[in-house]
């Protein structure tokens, strides 16, 4: 039996930490987005 938390935490993050947060996110995520994004339109490319 699976329990649902309904509980809402908010965090608040001052302005330097949320810039490093941002900058980190568009340094290693981005990428692999952009990556798979382009997996996924060549398969359908390729499929269609």
């Amino acid at each position: 039996m699976q329990v649902k938390n309904k509980n809402i935490i908010s965090v608040r993050l001052d302005d330097e930490l949320l810039e490093k947060l941002k900058k980190d996110a568009e340094k290693e995520y981005r990428p692999l987005a952009m990556h798979i994004r382009k997996i996924l339109i060549d398969y359908l490319v390729t499929k269609g």
